[in-house]
């Protein structure tokens, strides 16, 4: 029997190497080398339906039936006297429930160095339901057949010199020796010499509080590569009163490769050009990067628990955004530009990609949008654009640009039906003002001349500058001929009026030739060369006067400004 002192002292330890084995999701108990129980987990509580309190430091007789009792003293006193570790399946009575139940036990005898037994070390698997399926009845018979390994992390039992006095599988695979070496072998054949300052402490913390850790340090395997380790243990005391220390061992090989990872990840998210934005699975802005902030001025603290439809421009519609939802939802992802503001208000251009992070159970647990800042690429498309495409000096489309609507309204005009008219304006007499007054008043009076023009083209129309002093517009469904002539008339009335060059007046005239589509020709290229004939005849005619397109020429119409 032991004595009240030292059952006082192994119910304080035994709490403590309790809070270790609660890990363990199967039963678990101890028992000293009486049958006394010393130490359960909360799993074998609720497998037993019992408590420990109430049955520490008794053989739990008052609780089970007789013949139950009879049964598991026979069991102890069997593993006690062969030292081998034996597994079976008996019946239990579970007191909360009250019922009886079927488990799968497996008993260990744990002796000393000196072949003294000191504990009774036992797990037990509810399989009342499993022995109604015989596969799962051989799923639970592997795991019983390892249940000294008793969770996925190594477990072993040292006296306070070192001596491995028991371990498991898992421990022996972390180590790499064979058993038998192992068991030569002691607590700091494996530690690496420079951490014996770390060591130092953890002893004195075991001596002080009877536990140790965690903390994480390094074994040397057998082949003299090292693996790191994270420790935790306890110091109890046996029914020889002889302390031993339980130490739960877990390789962090695969942490400390995660752990780098997400330093790496964190780095990465931190010094990233792009701006990171994560919102939650209600779109409340969670975090931001520094890039984030840099981009858009807005600092976390501003921002955080908000939608991210602060930063909206306003240039997309209701149906953008459905589009950007559905796209998430239905592929998880969203790749695109979009056009936010600014903290200071100022539009800016983002290409934006838009990823969801899904919990276990499929469920949305993170929005993660990642965006670079493309305003001043959009600028710079933008210039490379209109250089291509407009004039410079009138802002008007290029002969480039005109081509392009040309060729746009020639099949729009395809499909309604409706005809469309071009005209072909030459400024008569420019090239005596360009001569005699020089290049820089010939610019102004073609930029004067633009938008002359321009006043009598309708928004629907086009008109562009070919180069020189020649414009076109095109007049899309136009309804009849006298809407043409009518423009025709009205912009060469503009363009007789005087054009101020600074100290100088400048007078010109236009010649405007017309021709019709598909009327006159069922083309572009053939639209061009008619307009260009017809602005001909129109200067043959006398000049500041407008002519239709005509194969005969004699036939062609025409009218002088004011006609």
């Amino acid at each position: 029997m032991l004595s009240q002192t030292l059952f006082a002292e192994s119910r304080f330890l035994s709490q403590k190497i309790r809070d270790v084995v609660n890990t363990i999701p199967a039963a678990f108990f101890v028992k000293d080398s009486h049958s006394k129980i010393i130490l359960m987990n909360q799993a074998c509580e609720e497998q037993w339906g019992l408590a420990f309190d109430d049955v520490y430091g008794t053989d739990a007789s008052q609780f089970f039936p007789p013949e139950q009792m009879q049964w598991f003293l026979e069991k102890d006193r069997e593993v006690f006297a062969g030292g081998q570790q034996i597994d079976f399946e008996e019946n239990f009575w579970n007191e909360k429930r009250k019922e009886n139940r079927i488990g799968h036990t497996v008993k260990k005898p744990i002796y000393d160095s000196d072949g003294k037994p000191l504990y009774l070390v036992g797990i037990t698997i509810d399989i009342t339901e499993c022995k109604q399926a015989s596969e799962r009845l051989r799923a639970s018979d592997e795991k019983l057949r390892s249940l000294f390994e008793l969770a996925p992390v190594g477990i072993a039992l040292n006296d306070m010199q070192g001596r491995f006095i028991e371990f498991n599988d898992a421990f022996q695979r972390i180590c790499d020796y064979p058993r038998d070496e192992l068991r030569a072998l002691d607590y700091w054949a494996l530690t690496p010499r420079e951490y014996g300052e770390q060591e130092a402490l953890q002893l004195k913390s075991l001596s002080e509080t009877g536990c140790y850790g965690p903390y994480e340090k390094e074994y040397i395997r057998r082949d003299g590569s090292r693996v790191p380790v994270r420790l935790n243990g306890v110091q109890v005391q046996g029914t020889d009163g002889q302390p031993c220390i339980w130490s739960i061992v877990e390789n962090i090989t695969e942490h400390r490769r995660i752990e780098e990872s997400m330093k790496l990840a964190s780095l990465i998210y931190q010094s990233s050009s792009e701006g990171i934005m994560v919102t939650d699975e209600l779109n409340r802005i969670v975090d931001v990067n520094p890039a984030f902030t840099r981009i858009t001025g807005y600092e976390l603290a501003e921002i955080k628990g908000r939608n991210p439809r602060l930063m909206q421009s306003g240039m997309h519609s209701t149906e953008f955004y459905q589009q950007f939802w559905n796209a998430i939802h239905g592929r998880g992802s969203w790749q695109g530009e979009i056009w936010d503001r600014r903290k200071d208000g100022q539009l800016m251009a983002k290409w934006v990609n838009v990823s969801v992070i899904r919990s276990e159970d499929g469920k949305i647990y993170r929005y993660v949008a990642q965006f670079s800042d493309i305003t001043e690429k959009k600028r710079m498309d933008e210039l490379i654009w209109r250089q291509a495409n407009f004039d410079q000096l009138t802002d008007l489309p290029n002969r480039r640009l005109f081509r392009d609507r040309l060729e746009q309204e020639i099949k729009k005009a395809n499909r309604t039906g409706m005809p469309l008219a071009l005209l072909f304006i030459d400024l008569d007499h420019f090239k005596e003002i360009n001569d005699t007054l020089g290049h820089d008043k010939g610019d102004i009076l073609l930029t004067e001349a633009s938008q002359r023009i321009r006043r009598w083209v309708r928004e629907t129309d086009t008109l562009a500058r070919l180069g020189g002093d020649e414009f076109t517009v095109v007049i899309p469904d136009f309804g009849n001929t006298a809407t043409i002539e009518r423009i025709a008339q009205h912009i060469i009335q503009e363009l007789n009026a005087p054009f101020s060059l600074g100290s100088e007046q400048g007078r010109i005239s236009a010649s405007i030739g017309i021709t019709i589509y598909p009327a006159d020709a069922d083309t572009l290229e053939d639209l061009l060369k008619q307009a260009d004939r017809a602005m001909y005849l129109a200067k043959m005619r006398g000049r500041n006067c407008y002519a239709y397109y005509s194969e005969t020429p004699h036939a062609a119409s025409g009218a002088a400004a004011g006609e």
